[in-house]
């Protein structure tokens, strides 16, 4: 009988252990989808001003270049 208590003891901390764990990181780190996004947003970014670049050095070409 003692087993069965000392492994439900154990099994209990293991429990409010592990939905301590999930809180504090949920708290820290944010939920699944908020890392996804972060993650998606941080990809995106740096790569829009890449994609606009050459179009914007044109231009200022185009400008600088002397008119009749």
């Amino acid at each position: 009988m003692v087993f069965v208590a000392d492994d439900l003891g154990a099994w209990l901390v293991f429990v409010l252990a592990e939905a301590g764990r999930k809180k504090l990181t949920t708290l820290v780190l944010g939920s699944d989808q908020e890392r996804a996004l972060r993650q998606a947003a941080a990809a995106a970014v740096p790569a829009q001003p890449v994609d606009r670049r050459p179009l914007a050095r044109g231009y200022e070409r185009s400008l600088a270049a002397p008119r009749p």
